[in-house]
């Protein structure tokens, strides 16, 4: 058996040096198995040499903690943002208007951003302050009512680290990220179409919010 037939066999095709440059010169009896290892030793440092390629079923676990109804549920967001139909309608309950009770379907961007903030922060719970907020508690523009936005802090992470973290995506996926330094904390929701956005808030009122502020730097 020669090379070229055990590599036809392995159904291998390969790039790899010469192989007179990696196996010493040896016995004839011996050339065609010392040749073989030669090549599945290289094989396998070409394989755990090259990270695997994200998948977009890939994703996070995120425990999420709602501060107004003390439910708590976990999921497994996937990085696509699909969700089977099941957990769909869980997150549409715990997502809810405080106020009425009323029920949206979460936006499948904002559940990628979420997949990605729970990679981020693994085995932290997400305090839910705020989600979908129904008619007459927000106007049809808000990205609140539309399931694009949620409030929401993480428990022992500082919200300065997780609107560093959110603000450095915004720079790849249009977002809007806000900080609500007085009620402690922060704003993020999904806005493919339009630019991303960051704003402080320190005193409550609309006239009180600061756009631009000094950490959410242009975008590249």
């Amino acid at each position: 058996m020669t090379l070229t037939s055990i590599l036809v066999a392995l159904g291998l095709q390969l790039h790899l040096p010469q192989l007179a440059d990696v196996v010493e010169p040896i016995e004839t009896g011996h050339t065609t198995i010392a040749a073989a290892a030669a090549v599945l030793a290289l094989t396998e440092t070409q394989s755990a040499s090259a990270p695997r390629a994200e998948s977009p079923t890939d994703g996070a676990e995120v425990t999420f903690y709602n501060v107004n109804t003390r439910e708590t549920e976990t999921y497994f967001f996937r990085f696509d943002g699909v969700m089977s139909h099941e957990d769909e309608a869980r997150l549409m309950h715990l997502f809810r208007c405080k106020r009425s009770g009323h029920e949206r379907k979460p936006d499948q961007g904002l559940v990628q951003i979420i997949a990605r903030i729970g990679a981020q922060y693994p085995g932290h719970v997400i305090e839910l302050v705020s989600a979908h907020r129904a008619i007459p508690y927000a106007v049809r523009t808000s990205k609140h009512w539309s399931g694009h936005a949620m409030d929401f802090r993480i428990r022992g992470v500082s919200l300065v680290d997780v609107r560093t973290f959110l603000w450095d995506m915004a720079a790849t996926r249009p977002m809007g990220v806000g900080h609500y330094h007085k009620d402690g904390f922060l704003h993020v929701d999904d806005r493919r179409g339009e630019p991303s956005i960051g704003w402080d808030v320190r005193r409550r009122g609309r006239e009180n919010y600061h756009y631009n502020p000094r950490w959410a730097r242009p975008l590249s």
